[in-house]
């Protein structure tokens, strides 16, 4: 864009732009009133809304709904606002549980665009069956409309979640029309024999007791240095860790150049000389762990969204060597897929796209595949995190709440966050 400078001596091509190129001239905005810039609008004060600002203040800062009752938040309240009236604590309730139903109709209506958010936090009566699992899991489908919408499910290595995975292929094609499930490994839980299992919890508390502490971290550094033990190792696990748990960005593309790559580092480190044996050896057992999970990366789903990533394409695969074989397998089954569902009639793309850069305006249906598979979480990192909230909610002194009420705290806490983060 250009603008014209008065007096400077940029008019004759201001002129030139004007006849020739109109759409690239930008007028000059005019200036608004720096009073207005500055005076913040504040909304004017109703029982209602401060009402639901005390409301949201208690979920999202996990405050218990008798602190209402504080004499010294009371006067504060009317310090602010001598009109201000303090709500009691059951109708605190009753807000919070009528809020949940309104905010939930519109988390229904924005789910096509969210990037991550939690829909549900219901409680599991009964053992983890198969029918246990799979009658909840349907349920808070139901709730949100979405059961038709569901592409892909990413769980935990427990083995009840491959028996609700096997309930819901029975029922996709009666109770859920056009329901399509698949499951999707998650790579991180790779320890279960007994031995080591042992030995992983003392680890944890004596790596928590080392990282709170300053003191601790510095001895411990120069411990690793005067036994010529490399520290820094293990930083690429923690750099791919955080990168493929992220809840707001594509990550199932990533699965395999990380897979890839964490092998790569392994290989280097067991070359180097100079490392203890005892050392190069668990890496070698690191190295036949990640192989053991890589194997499930052959999947349809990691393929389509590797080749989906702009960035990847099949060219990843050509630029780390794959045999052909594997790129011609891999090509077929895009190009099924998308024949078979996304493609228009009379229509095909895809060979456009994988041999060049593309957008949604010249490939919509190729978009439209991009969107429903790289939504799907690598790892089930964003759960868990919602789980792990919940010790902020449910303090020793609040283990008599309701479950309906954690329900409501925790999904609006979730929701009233992702609407911050706009």
């Amino acid at each position: 864009m250009l603008y014209k400078r008065t007096g400077g001596n940029t008019t004759n091509l201001h002129k030139h732009l004007q006849m020739k190129h109109p759409s690239k001239v930008e007028t000059e905005v005019e200036s608004g009133e720096i009073d207005k810039f500055v005076k913040k609008e504040l909304p004017h004060y109703t029982q209602g809304i401060f009402q639901d600002f005390t409301v949201r203040w208690i979920i999202c800062n996990n405050q218990p709904f008798t602190a209402v009752k504080s004499e010294h938040l009371r006067l504060l309240f009317c310090i602010l606002n001598p009109i201000a009236k303090a709500p009691s604590a059951d109708t605190l309730h009753n807000n919070i549980i009528n809020k949940f139903n309104e905010e939930r109709n519109k988390i229904r209506e924005i789910l096509q665009n969210v990037p991550e958010i939690l829909i549900n936090f219901c409680k599991l009566s009964g053992p983890h069956s198969e029918e246990n699992l799979h009658e909840v899991f349907v349920k808070c489908c139901d709730d949100m409309r979405i059961p038709t919408k569901i592409m892909a499910c990413t769980t935990d290595n427990a083995s009840n979640n491959d028996t609700l995975m096997k309930a819901l292929e029975k029922t996709s094609q009666d109770a859920l029309s056009t329901l399509k499930v698949r499951y999707v490994e998650n790579e991180n839980k790779l320890l279960n024999n007994d031995e080591v299992s042992e030995i992983i919890p003392k680890l944890r508390k004596l790596v928590i007791k080392i990282h709170v502490s300053p003191q601790r971290r510095e001895k411990f550094s120069r411990q690793c240095e005067a036994a010529h033990l490399p520290n820094k190792e293990l930083v690429i696990f923690l750099h791919d860790t955080l990168h493929i748990s992220h809840g707001r960005y594509p990550t199932i593309e990533n699965s395999i150049p990380i897979f890839n790559w964490l092998m790569d580092k392994i290989k280097d480190f067991d070359k180097k000389i100079g490392i203890d044996e005892i050392v190069k050896q668990e890496a070698r057992n690191a190295m036949e762990k990640l192989k053991k999970y890589y194997q499930y990366t052959d999947g349809m789903i990691y393929t389509i969204s590797t080749i989906l990533d702009l960035w990847l394409k099949l060219t990843y695969h050509r630029d780390h060597n794959w045999e052909e074989k594997y790129i011609t397998e891999a090509r077929d089954d895009i190009k099924n897929l998308y024949n078979t569902i996304y493609a228009p009639r009379n229509e095909s793309k895809l060979d456009l796209y994988l041999g060049s850069l593309a957008n949604e305006s010249q490939y919509p249906h190729l978009a439209a595949m991009a969107c429903d598979y790289l939504a799907i979480p690598a790892t089930n990192t964003p759960i868990e995190r919602a789980f792990s909230g919940g010790t902020d909610l449910i303090s020793q002194k609040r283990c008599s709440l309701l479950s309906e009420t954690i329900r409501a705290c925790m999904c609006l806490k979730s929701w009233w966050k992702t609407e911050l983060k706009k």
